[in-house]
């Protein structure tokens, strides 16, 4: 009993240490456990510097820069709760999850095999001397011209024999009041003979076109009256309907596939910011679209930045396997 005693009080204090040493144990494998847990390898150099890119804003763009004079014309600022018609539309921005996709997928394999680019610029002829540089860019642009130019016969006929192809740029209400479209405005609950006429009118103003766009817009293209009855008169001439979406809410593309009036939508709009850094980048967004999607449909208007952004990419396509065609190839 006494021997057995004194080996109990022995045994104790190692017992007493191994509990501890076993705690200890435990201790040190659970805070392993956690720290693999919480770590994660740094991103790869590739993926690092997309994500600063993307950050950044830096995306890969054509270099270029404007030989004219740029216009002084401060930017207009826009309430991102107001619809706006097409020269103070803003930028559509890309998320950065969809840029960084695209980023890490370089190089760019064709998603489509004939990566097709039409490129429309609208307000033609009332700057006569901006017009007649556009017409002077390689042939195969979309030219779309306002029916109040002045000498609109003479220019379009010039513009049809340098290669390009013609549309009328239709005059439509905008929400905006302060906002003037012209002289002879297809509006919101007008006369169907007086709306006939305007139209008629605009159409009537030069040859050669095969199609038409909106000239502004944002309220009549939301009216399925105004553009049903725009859808009529397109069809009876066989002409096309580019819809230049100025607005979200665009009932055109419905009111002219009810018609049978071949169609169309922007997708990009070239120059809202009056900068050859905003231009270089739509025109690298118009790639990457054309790319992965098969078509991009860009609209531009005759300013110094985007005549000149233009000169400088337009002869890069062919090397890039992408094709410019007028918008009649684009319609369905």
């Amino acid at each position: 009993m006494v021997r057995a005693m004194k080996i109990f009080k022995v045994l104790t204090p190692l017992r007493a240490a191994s509990i501890v040493l076993a705690v200890v144990a435990l201790v040190i494998v659970l805070d392993q456990l956690v720290v693999k847990r919480d770590y994660a390898p740094p991103p790869s150099h590739d993926v690092t510097e997309a994500i600063v890119a993307v950050e950044r804003d830096v995306i890969p763009t054509p270099d270029f820069a404007p030989s004219l004079p740029l216009s002084t014309e401060p930017l207009q600022t826009v309430d991102p709760a107001v619809v706006v018609d097409e020269d103070i539309i803003p930028h559509e921005p890309e998320t950065v999850d969809d840029v960084v996709d695209e980023l890490l997928s370089a190089p760019v394999h064709h998603a489509a095999t004939n990566p097709r680019v039409v490129i429309i610029i609208d307000d033609m002829g009332v700057d006569v001397k901006r017009s007649a540089a556009v017409v002077d860019l390689p042939a195969g642009l979309t030219l779309a011209y306002l029916p109040y130019a002045s000498n609109i016969k003479a220019q379009t006929a010039k513009a049809k024999e340098a290669g390009h192809e013609l549309m009328v740029h239709v005059p439509m209400e905008p929400m905006s009041q302060t906002k003037d479209p012209g002289p002879e405005v297809l509006r919101v609950g007008q006369d169907e003979a007086a709306f006939a006429q305007i139209l008629q009118d605009g159409l009537n103003a030069f040859d050669g076109y095969v199609g038409i766009n909106n000239h502004m817009g944002s309220k009549l293209t939301q009216d399925k009256t105004a553009m049903a009855r725009v859808m009529t008169e397109l069809k009876s001439r066989n002409l096309y309907f580019i819809d230049s979406r100025t607005i979200q809410n665009s009932v055109a593309g419905d009111m002219a596939r009810e018609a049978g009036v071949p169609h169309a939508s922007r997708d990009v709009f070239l120059d809202h910011e009056n900068t050859a850094e905003f231009v270089s980048k739509s025109l690298a967004q118009v790639e990457r679209k054309a790319l992965k999607d098969g078509l991009a449909i860009a609209i531009g208007h005759p300013k110094d930045v985007t005549i000149e952004g233009l000169r400088a990419w337009l002869p890069t396509l062919k090397d890039k396997g992408i094709e410019l065609v007028p918008a009649s190839q684009a319609v369905k």
